[in-house]
């Protein structure tokens, strides 16, 4: 019996920009990505969290830790 592998395919930098936010919302929405890292760090940081809790609250994300 052949065993099936999960692929994981992470967007990083949710919220650098607003594009970038909504691309991977509608990438996830295809089923082409399956979780994101938040750039938390960037001016469009609390837009973009506000923009997946409103239009996609399944979406999986995490935090992309920066060192500045």
């Amino acid at each position: 019996m052949m065993k099936l592998k999960k692929l994981i395919i992470n967007a990083d930098d949710f919220g650098h920009t607003i594009g970038v936010s909504h691309g991977i919302i509608e990438a996830f929405k295809k089923g082409v990505v399956t979780s994101t890292t938040a750039l938390a760090v960037s001016k469009h940081f609390p837009e973009s969290m506000k923009l997946a809790t409103l239009t996609c609250p399944e979406l999986p994300i995490g935090l992309h830790l920066t060192l500045t």
